[in-house]
């Protein structure tokens, strides 16, 4: 059994927090079980979303790392990680480029069984380009490395 865990970090806003942590799965080369906790502060309060267990292949982070880095060679197209079921979604999308402002998305849905459905919510913000994006990048670069490197232990 495989005790390997990776953690990818994204806590450079005070507005928006992200932590993924990441094991493989025993019986799947190429997908990992990734544990999400993110905090989305608001005007009201704050929102809270924590879900265990959600299943990624590699290659959407590597995509995600080459749409980062194409938003940071101006292109205004978004960079979206997605887990397999599609119950999570992360985008990253400028918005602003004189301002150097960026719209950061989660979007998550959730099966309730006494409710027989599954609930979804959605939650943007508007985060700083230099301080944001660019620390996304440099992380991500290093956490896709170290996720391949963990994959071919597997």
């Amino acid at each position: 059994m495989t005790t390997n865990t990776l953690q990818l970090s994204v806590p450079h806003s005070s507005e928006f927090q992200l932590l993924l942590t990441c094991t493989p799965d025993d019986n799947v080369s190429g997908i990992i079980n990734v544990h999400i906790r993110c905090r989305f502060l608001h005007p009201g309060g704050h929102f809270e979303y924590d879900s265990a267990g959600l299943v990624f292949a590699i290659e959407p982070f590597l995509h995600f790392a080459e749409a980062l880095a194409h938003i940071r060679q101006g292109n205004n197209s978004p960079a979206q990680l997605q887990d397999v079921g599609k119950q999570f979604l992360f985008e990253i999308k400028p918005s602003d480029t004189i301002r150097r402002l960026v719209d950061v998305k989660l979007e998550a849905k959730e099966y309730v069984p006494s409710m027989a459905e599954a609930v979804s919510g959605a939650f943007t913000t508007k985060l700083d380009y230099d301080l944001y994006v660019n620390k996304l990048y440099d992380s991500l670069l290093t956490f896709n490395r170290d996720l391949q490197t963990m994959a071919s232990l597997d």
